[in-house]
């Protein structure tokens, strides 16, 4: 870290020390002061500027300037709803599966995102291990939806406050909260309260277990289910913020922790995920993916599809 300029920027050194040798990149700077980062790119005052749902249109046509400089890459990331099941109406599976059943993923990931992320087939994300491209998901339909609500143990006039918590600084609720609420409105009658918090509020509501629902993603740390099945969704697991906690599922997990054998281990993992869906403590969403514009002086650019670094990959040009 050469410089770190509080709301501005930070500024990162290669060392000659580092046990790989000087990378192709010297000297790189972040920038953290706001603007559209796409504007300074087309002003050459950025390398690299990622592209917001505002611009994928002019990215991606082909007769546009920013075209050639586009790049799409897959990551190995999660977007999804969290229940915290100990909270009422929460505590009921049937509560938790209507909701999944009333938003129509694929919609809004091809109108609200425009095309720009991938609706979600299951927890794991492509890349990891264990990952299939049959959608395991619990399907958007509407009447079965209303059908698991009649079941539960609350009806719209027993139902407690529901709020929704997400990050964000008193603005309109996200374009894709907008679309949950008004699915859960029209298919099941339920009116839900948006709560948005800082991303430091947001975590201390999370960890305190006060919020009863929320919209969160993860990242995968290395491409293996444990690093998300285990970790976010086993009983005991700390980081298992819904409080979820199924003897079965545990079972699968810890067993597939040790097993030395592969089939064996992935069988384990995606039956784990399996009940997991349809249990519903989560409603996974979308896959994540990246979209970038990447200046011409910048020969080969890495954009890791885990939480990785990335400075040593990138290569610039002589």
């Amino acid at each position: 870290l050469a410089e770190w300029n509080l709301g501005e920027s930070i500024v990162l050194e290669a060392s000659e020390h580092h046990y790989l040798g000087l990378p192709s990149v010297h000297r790189a700077v972040y920038t953290l002061a706001g603007g559209s980062a796409l504007t300074r790119f087309e002003n050459d005052e950025l390398d690299v500027a990622y592209i917001s749902i505002n611009d994928i249109d002019r990215a991606r046509d082909p007769s546009s300037s920013l075209y050639k400089y586009y790049q799409a890459t897959p990551s190995m990331s999660v977007s999804y709803i969290a229940f915290n099941v100990t909270q009422a109406p929460f505590d009921d599976v049937h509560i938790r599966r209507a909701m999944a059943m009333a938003i129509d993923r694929k919609t809004i990931a091809e109108v609200t995102f425009n095309g720009m992320t991938l609706p979600a087939t299951g927890i794991l994300p492509p890349g990891v291990f264990g990952y299939t491209e049959t959608d395991k998901t619990l399907p958007y339909d509407p009447e079965a939806a209303k059908a698991e609500f009649a079941k539960s143990r609350y009806s719209n006039s027993s139902m407690p406050p529901i709020v929704y918590t997400e990050t964000g600084g008193g603005a309109s609720a996200g374009l894709d909260t907008q679309a949950f609420i008004e699915q859960w409105r029209q298919v099941l009658g339920l009116e839900i309260e948006v709560r948005q918090a800082d991303w430091a509020s947001f975590l201390d509501l999370i960890d305190s277990n006060s919020a009863q629902m929320w919209g969160i993603g993860w990242s995968m740390d290395y491409p293996d289910p444990e690093n998300i099945l285990d970790i976010k969704l086993h009983g005991e697991s700390r980081e298992n913020n819904t409080l979820f906690s199924s003897p079965e599922i545990n079972e699968l997990l810890e067993k597939a922790r040790t097993n030395f054998s592969v089939s064996e281990r992935i069988s384990q993992y995606q039956e784990a995920e399996s009940l997991l869906i349809e249990a519903a403590p989560w409603i996974p969403l979308w896959f994540g993916s990246n979209h970038v514009v990447v200046s011409e002086g910048i020969e080969e650019w890495f954009e890791p599809p885990m939480t990785l670094p990335r400075l040593q990959h990138i290569k610039l040009k002589d």
